[in-house]
C-alpha cells in the first residue's frame, strides 16, 4: 500500500474536510401558538478523539417555516440515551447513563430524569432494576402515558450473577450490533411515586417498540420469537415477529397482528382508537415490499390500508419500503388522517403521505432533481426532513403540512445547510429500459477537469459499485466515500440491479433463486454501457462493493478476469455454503438461492443443499481471478464473518499470480463504521485505486 500518508496528504485532507460535517438523525418538534420549537439531533465525527459526538441544535420556527432562527449547537453529554418531550413543550423525560466511578471502566449508573429550562428537576435512579437501556432502532423506544405520569422504555433484563458451571451456559443474542446484549424487558417508571416496575417476561418473545394502550391500562409492543434460535435481527424485517398487547403488568398476552405476517412499528392515531403498523411476509427476502395495516380496538379487526405493489409502472408509487415509522407519524383526524413517512421510490428516497382510510399515496417531494429526502420528525402538521444529493451533504428543511380528506401537500423551507459549502459534482440517474424497466444506476462524475484532481488523465476512470443486500438500493443522497472519491477524480456508477428495493414487490422477488447470475450480469451490463459512453476512460475500470456488493464484485473479477484493473471487497460473501454455517442470518443463503428455510425449524445443510448454492457463489470462479484486490474485513462481523474473506485471500495467495491484500479492523462489525476504520479505510481504498487506475 506504500507508506502511510501524512497529515498533508491530499487524500486525507479531503476526507477530513468532509468527514466533520454533521449528519442529522432525528428531530423533536414542539408546536406553539407562534409556530414551533424544533430540536435537531445530529452526529459529527471527532477525528482527534476517534469518536462520534452527538449535538443538539435548537430552532425557533414561525410563519409556517418561512422564518427560522437557528440557535447554538451544543454537545450532548455522553450517556444521554433516549428522550421524549412532554406536552407543555418545556420538559423532557431523559434516559441517562453515567460511569460508576466505584466500579471502574465497566460500571454504569442509570437514571430516568426530567429536564426543564436547562436543569434537572427530577432524577430517579434505576441502576439496580435493569441493565443498559436499549436505544437502537430495532428494540429501543420511549413512551409516555396519556397523563404523563408514567414512562415506558426498553432495557436489558438484569442478569443473575452466575458462578461455577452456570456461568458457562449459552446466552443467545440478536447478532450483528447486538453482541452480548441481554434480553430486552419493558420497564415502567412512575414519575410521581418513582416506583420502577420491570414487566414480566413473555415466554418465547423478545420485546421492544413499546407504547401505552388506548386507556393506559395495557401495553402495545413488538415481539419477536426466540425459539428455536435468535436470528440476526438488524435489517431483517422478515422474522417471526408481531404486534402484541398485554395488561399493564404483562398479563393476558394477545396477538394483534396476524399469525402469518411479520409485523413491526406500531403507531396510534390521535384518538388512540386505531393502531397502524407495517407488515410483510415471514421469511424469504430480507427486505420485502411492506403493507400498511390498521387495527381497530373497537371491533378487533384488521384492514389492509396500503397493499403490496406487485409491478408498478415507472412513474407509479412502487410500494412501501421503510423499516420503521416516526413516533408521531399519524397526523390529522376523521377523514383527513394521513401517515407521514419516507420510503425508497426507485433510485431516490422521498417523503410520502398515505391516507389512513383509502391508502392514497402522495409524494410530498416529487422533484427528482432535488435528490433524496428523509423524514426526521413529524408532529401535528409540522414536518422536518433532510435533503441531500450525491454532491450536497445534509440540509435540514422544515414546513407545515396542508391536508384535507383528499389531498396533502407541503412547502419545505431551508433551515440548515452545510457550512462552508462543498465542491459540487455532476450526477444523474440512468435507466436501462432496453434490458429491464427496473434496472437503474446513478452516475457520479467530477465537476473539475482532471488536471485539477489527484487522479489525472483526459477522462476520469470508472469505479463500478453494486450495492449490498442484495435487497437494498442506492438512492440519490450524500455518501462521504462516494463524494470524496469523485473529488479525487474518479467517476462512479452506483448500480441498482434487479432485486433492489424501491421497484415494487416483483422488483425484489425476481432475484430470488437467481443470485450469482442476474445481479452479476446486470452490473456488468451497466459497467459496459458507461465504459463505452465516452464519459470515462474506457481503459481504467475498477470495481468495489461490500457484503452482497462484495459478492457481486468477486463474481465479476472471476467471470471477467481481464475487465477490471482493481477490486476492493469489504466484508464480502464469498461462499454461501460456509456463510450459511457461520452467519447470524443463516436463512439468507438459502432464501436468496430460492430454497425454503423454515425459521421455526432450522434445516440441516445437506450435500444436496450445498451443491445447489456452491455454483451461485463467487468461490466457484476463484481460480480465474487475476485482478489486484484489496480485502477489508471487520474482525467482529457477525453478518459475514471474516473467515469468508480470509478464505478467498488464502486461496489466491497460495495460488499465486494475483496481487491480493487484506486489512482487518478490530472492534468493527459488518459496516466497518468505527471512526478510525472509516478514516483509514477511505485512505486505503483511495491509495489502492490511485495505484491501479491512476495515471502513472
Amino acid at each position: 500500500m506504500g507508506e502511510t500518508s501524512n497529515n498533508s496528504s491530499p487524500i486525507l485532507s479531503l476526507y477530513k474536510s468532509t468527514a466533520t460535517l454533521p449528519s442529522f438523525s432525528a428531530s423533536h418538534i414542539f408546536p406553539n401558538e407562534g409556530g414551533a420549537r424544533v430540536l435537531l439531533v445530529s452526529t459529527v465525527r471527532d477525528l482527534d478523539r476517534n469518536t462520534r459526538t452527538r449535538l443538539f441544535t435548537e430552532l425557533a420556527v414561525t410563519d409556517d417555516g418561512k422564518n427560522i432562527q437557528e440557535g447554538f449547537s451544543s454537545e450532548v453529554a455522553d450517556g444521554t440515551d433516549l428522550l421524549i418531550g412532554m406536552k407543555d413543550g418545556k420538559r423532557w423525560v431523559v434516559l441517562k447513563s453515567v460511569p460508576d466511578k466505584e466500579k471502574g471502566n465497566n460500571g454504569k449508573r442509570r437514571f430516568v430524569q426530567i429536564w426543564q429550562s436547562g436543569r434537572i428537576v427530577k432524577s430517579i435512579e434505576v441502576t439496580e432494576k435493569h441493565g443498559d437501556f436499549y436505544t437502537d432502532d430495532t428494540f429501543g423506544s420511549i413512551a409516555l402515558s396519556s397523563t404523563e405520569s408514567t414512562v415506558a422504555y426498553v432495557a436489558e433484563r438484569k442478569l443473575p450473577d452466575l458462578k461455577g458451571p452456570d456461568k458457562f451456559k449459552f446466552k443467545p443474542d440478536w447478532g450483528e450490533k447486538f453482541t452480548k446484549k441481554a434480553a430486552p424487558a419493558i420497564v415502567l417508571c412512575n414519575l410521581d411515586t418513582e416506583e420502577i416496575t420491570v414487566v414480566k417476561d413473555q415466554e418465547d418473545l423478545a420485546v421492544g417498540q413499546v407504547l401505552f394502550g388506548p386507556n393506559d391500562d395495557s401495553l402495545i409492543f413488538w415481539g419477536v420469537k426466540t425459539h428455536p434460535r435468535q436470528y440476526g435481527i438488524l435489517f431483517c424485517p422478515n422474522r417471526l415477529s408481531g404486534i402484541y398487547q398485554t395488561g399493564i403488568k404483562g398479563e393476558n398476552l394477545i396477538r394483534i397482528s396476524a399469525e402469518d405476517e411479520s409485523a413491526r412499528s406500531p403507531r396510534f392515531d390521535s384518538a388512540r382508537k386505531t393502531l397502524f403498523y407495517i407488515s410483510n411476509p415471514i421469511g424469504g427476502p430480507h427486505f420485502p415490499c411492506g403493507e400498511l395495516i390498521s387495527y381497530s380496538f373497537a371491533d378487533k379487526s384488521r384492514r389492509i390500508v396500503l397493499p403490496e405493489v406487485e409491478k408498478p409502472e415507472p412513474t407509479d408509487f412502487p410500494g412501501l419500503f421503510v423499516d420503521r415509522f416516526a413516533p408521531d407519524a399519524v397526523v390529522g383526524t376523521g377523514d383527513a388522517q394521513w401517515i407521514i413517512t419516507h420510503t425508497n421510490w426507485r433510485s431516490r428516497k422521498t417523503v410520502i403521505a398515505v391516507h389512513a382510510s383509502t391508502g392514497k399515496v402522495i409524494d410530498l417531494c416529487p422533484n427528482v432533481e432535488t435528490g433524496s429526502w428523509t423524514l426526521l420528525g413529524v408532529k401535528e402538521n409540522w414536518v422536518v426532513a433532510v435533503r441531500s444529493d450525491p454532491g450536497t451533504p445534509h440540509e435540514v428543511h422544515i414546513g407545515r403540512l396542508q391536508f384535507t380528506a383528499t389531498s396533502a401537500s407541503i412547502t419545505l423551507h431551508l433551515a440548515h445547510s452545510p457550512s462552508p459549502p462543498v465542491e459540487p459534482l455532476i450526477w444523474r440517474t440512468i435507466t436501462y429500459d432496453s434490458r429491464s424497466p427496473i434496472l437503474e444506476a446513478i452516475l457520479l462524475l467530477p465537476s473539475s477537469t482532471q488536471s485539477k484532481t489527484v487522479v489525472k488523465g483526459e477522462k476520469p476512470p470508472l469505479l463500478v459499485y453494486p450495492h449490498g443486500g442484495p435487497h437494498g438500493a442506492f438512492t440519490s443522497e450524500f455518501s462521504i466515500y462516494n463524494y470524496c472519491l469523485v473529488q479525487l477524480g474518479i467517476g462512479i456508477i452506483l448500480v441498482n440491479y434487479r432485486g433492489s428495493i424501491g421497484f415494487g414487490k416483483d422488483g425484489v422477488d425476481c432475484l430470488v433463486g437467481r443470485v450469482g447470475d442476474m445481479e452479476v450480469e446486470d452490473t456488468q451490463f451497466v459497467a459496459e454501457q458507461v465504459r463505452t459512453s465516452g464519459e470515462v476512460d474506457a481503459d481504467r475500470v475498477a470495481i468495489w462493493g461490500g457484503s452482497h456488493g462484495g459478492f457481486v464484485s468477486a463474481w465479476l473479477i472471476g467471470k471477467y478476469p481481464d475487465y477490471y484493473k482493481a477490486c476492493v471487497l469489504r466484508n464480502p460473501v464469498i461462499n454461501m455454503g460456509s456463510n450459511l454455517a457461520q452467519s447470524d442470518i443463516p436463512d439468507w443463503s438459502l432464501a436468496e438461492a430460492g430454497i425454503t428455510y423454515n425459521l421455526a425449524q432450522p434445516p440441516l445443510t445437506t450435500p444436496e443443499i450445498y451443491s445447489k448454492i456452491w455454483p451461485k457463489s463467487p468461490i466457484s470462479v476463484a481460480q480465474h481471478v487475476k485482478t489486484p484486490s484489496l480485502l477489508m474485513l471487520g474482525e467482529n462481523d457477525r453478518r459475514v464473518p471474516p473467515y469468508e474473506g480470509m478464505n478467498w485471500y488464502y486461496y489466491l495467495k497460495g495460488r499465486g499470480g494475483v496481487d491480493i491484500r487484506v486489512m482487518t479492523y478490530p472492534d468493527n462489525g459488518h459496516a466497518l463504521d468505527g471512526v478510525e476504520a472509516e478514516r483509514f479505510g477511505f485512505e486505503a481504498i483511495a491509495e489502492f485505486l490511485v495505484e491501479f487506475i491512476g495515471i502513472k
